[in-house]
């Protein structure tokens, strides 16, 4: 009987310390500087450092990060589903950008001159937008204020 409690316990402690391991498992942060392989307008640069200063302190993973109320509000961050999306525009290096691939990646990319791009980027694949290559520069989308009421 003293065995079989003291297997029972030598099996509950290792459980306990494998929940733990799991748990603490530390989220890579996010690097505060932009890629220098294009031009960010300074809406964008401003929204970065804002996403990142959130992400790197929420401690939680890019698929669950959730941004704040602010953040939603001031960059018009929409949602689509279950995810938070940045829209925006991009110009590229013409044969040099490759569209399919970036829609295979999961963003959406709308030719609407040549050569100019508008997007719809979902906040956990941001970080690998922003390396894609043939994108001469990003620009972060506005929220629009009606006019009149």
């Amino acid at each position: 009987m003293k065995k079989l409690l003291v297997a029972l316990f030598c099996m509950m402690t290792v459980s306990v310390f494998a929940c733990n391991a799991k748990s603490s498992k530390k989220v890579e942060p996010l690097p505060e500087s932009l890629p220098t392989t294009a031009w960010f307008s300074n809406q964008f640069k401003i929204f970065w450092g804002d996403f990142v200063y959130e992400f790197n302190n929420s401690g939680k993973s890019l698929k669950k990060f959730k941004p704040s109320k602010e953040l939603v509000d001031f960059y018009a961050l929409a949602k689509d589903g279950k995810n938070y999306v940045i829209t925006g525009y991009i110009q590229t290096q013409g044969k040099n950008f490759d569209a399919e691939a970036v829609r295979t990646m999961g963003i959406t990319v709308n030719e609407m001159i040549t050569d100019v791009y508008s997007f719809r980027c979902p906040l956990c694949l941001l970080p690998d937008f922003v390396k894609v290559k043939g994108v001469k520069s990003f620009e972060a989308g506005k929220k629009l204020e009606r006019l009149h009421k």
